[in-house]
């Protein structure tokens, strides 16, 4: 079953979540045309599952959740920015009724930064390099940008 877009789906771990559908729909031949919001080039399921695997592996606290596609080990694209960078590191909300996200632009807006304590765990988790927390919260490239 497909995951709906703009609709509160409960998850098995008491959160809702919302996949919503202004960060995908404006890809036009790998482009984002969107220039206010980034988008998921992920399908919505793999969006959910990262959602879902960032509150699981406590890469979060009440209001935000900071979330990594993960194939064959290593972190993966998973969006595009507003900037057409692409994306591999995912910023969650708390809308207080439900939580949505979106790909985080990291290298471009101070926000999408995810916290040291989180970039900490992704190093012990071998996610990124233990130096990556320094570039990573300067906003300079690494294994998560392009």
């Amino acid at each position: 079953m497909a995951t709906p877009l703009d609709t509160p789906i409960a998850l098995t771990m008491g959160s809702r979540y919302v996949a919503k559908s202004y960060h995908r729909d404006s890809m036009k031949n790998g482009r984002n045309t969107s220039r206010n919001k980034s988008q998921w080039t992920i399908y919505p399921v793999d969006e959910v599952a990262c959602f879902v695997d960032a509150i699981s592996e406590g890469w979060s606290d009440d209001l935000e959740a900071w979330g990594l596609h993960i194939a064959h080990a290593v972190p993966a694209d998973l969006g595009i920015t507003t900037r057409d960078d692409i994306s591999r590191v995912a910023r969650f909300r708390n809308a207080g009724l439900y939580w949505s996200g979106f790909p985080a632009d990291y290298r471009n807006e101070l926000r999408d930064r995810p916290p040291t304590i989180i970039l900490q765990r992704w190093s012990q988790a071998n996610l990124i390099e233990k130096y990556e927390i320094a570039r990573i919260r300067s906003g300079r490239r690494c294994s998560l940008s392009n």
